[in-house]
């Protein structure tokens, strides 16, 4: 027996106007033309209206997402302080294993089953599944390397121009605690745990709502909330980019398991060999400040050739799957061998996408909430400075 499911009221507006429009067609246009162009003009309005609240309720499920983790992780800590005392709990929350722990319980364990329970309401798109050749998910693998480091390098230089304009140092968090980290860890929670909750995040859960108006409109919209779910400017561009991508991925074969192998293996190729040959890094730093002194055991050399070794093909490896991708991704852009899905249940009017995508309360709450957060990463002073602005103008 199939289990009843409740028909949202959005639902069946949607069906009223797509069983109205495909029997417009067997009316003759007569007396009643106006009446007809009415009921058309209505339906019209009415999708875009449902277009709006959907674009709005995903948004707001990412920030409601992002304030209940951060919420969870911040009452932890407090509750750590009142029993440990400040020092201790500090100490305590510095520990690789307690950060990543924080987070896996604040974002995917409590904050994760909200955002899911907040886009329930919203009818989701039910297309047709296919698969991919593994030539050309090979294709977009290296391609999606090509956009990493391109990307990495673009947001390193940006972020490197901002610190030297402003005088402000900025430090990227993300890449600080990985390497911090303990290599099983790393891979469990961001090579494993973190893509496949994202995928069913900005990929199920935003296109299946978003597609029915049409495929690229929800490929751009998860995309751009994608890169900026991030927060901080080193992996704003290229996560928007490579968001596009995951998008092209589901979209064309409506499979979440595709994007899903994907991310992992660009968080993959982005985490661990770097992680992998950071001892050998070390080893070489601290024997290039004995070297001065002329007193270097025989078998630290030989070791350090081995670490330069694995250094120099890692970063050939790397270097050359990027380059390949950027050509692959200019060749293949050229050809337009690849085009993005367009697909849709009901078309928007094309002047109206932007500002059903993207000027939507729930979108423009969200992109002021991150890009506070993003700037609040580039320029921590922010608060004090206005603070002592604020303090400076009340009465004494």
């Amino acid at each position: 027996m199939i289990p009843h499911r409740k028909v949202t009221r959005l639902e069946r507006e949607e069906r009223t106007d797509f069983t109205m429009n495909n029997s417009l067609d067997a009316l003759h246009l007569g007396e009643g033309a106006g009446y007809i162009d009415g009921r058309e003009r209505a339906a019209s309005r009415r999708r875009r209206r449902n277009a709006v609240r959907a674009s709005s309720i995903c948004h707001i499920g990412l920030i409601v997402y992002t304030l209940v983790a951060a919420a969870v992780i911040a009452a932890i800590e407090f509750g750590l302080m009142a029993v440990f005392g400040q020092s201790k709990a500090i100490e305590i929350v510095s520990n690789p294993y307690v950060l990543w722990g924080l987070q896996v319980l604040a974002m995917y364990v409590i904050a994760f089953p909200i955002f899911l329970l907040i886009t329930s309401t919203l009818p989701k798109r039910r297309a047709e599944k296919s698969g991919m050749s593994l030539g050309e998910f090979v294709t977009l693998f290296i391609i999606a390397q090509g956009i990493m480091v391109a990307g990495s390098i673009v947001s390193n230089l940006l972020a490197k121009y901002i610190g030297n304009t402003t005088g402000t140092e900025m430090e990227d968090m993300t890449s600080a605690l990985i390497s911090a980290s303990p290599l099983w860890l790393v891979v469990l929670v961001v090579v494993i745990i973190g893509p496949i909750i994202e995928e069913l995040i900005f990929r199920k859960v935003f296109i299946d709502r978003l597609s029915i108006y049409g495929d690229r409109l929800a490929i751009a919209v998860s995309s751009v909330a994608f890169g900026l779910i991030h927060g901080n400017i080193y992996q704003l561009l290229y996560a928007t980019a490579v968001g596009f991508l995951l998008g092209y991925v589901y979209t064309k074969t409506r499979r979440i398991r595709y994007s899903c192998m994907l991310h992992i293996l660009i968080n993959f190729m982005g985490t661990v060999p770097s992680l992998l040959i950071q001892p050998g890094l070390e080893r070489i730093e601290a024997l290039s400040e004995q070297y001065a002194t002329g007193n270097i055991p025989v078998a630290d050399t030989y070791i350090a050739m081995f670490d330069v070794i694995n250094m120099y093909s890692f970063l050939l490896i790397q270097y050359g799957l990027a380059i390949a991708g950027i050509v692959l991704l200019i060749v293949l852009t050229v050809k337009r061998a690849y085009k993005f899905p367009n697909s849709c249940e009901y078309r928007l009017p094309g002047k109206t996408v932007a500002r059903v995508a993207f000027f939507n309360l729930g979108a423009i709450i969200f992109f002021l909430f991150i890009g506070s957060e993003i700037l609040l990463s580039m320029f921590p002073d922010i608060p004090y400075i206005l603070l002592e602005a604020l303090m400076a103008k009340l009465p004494s």
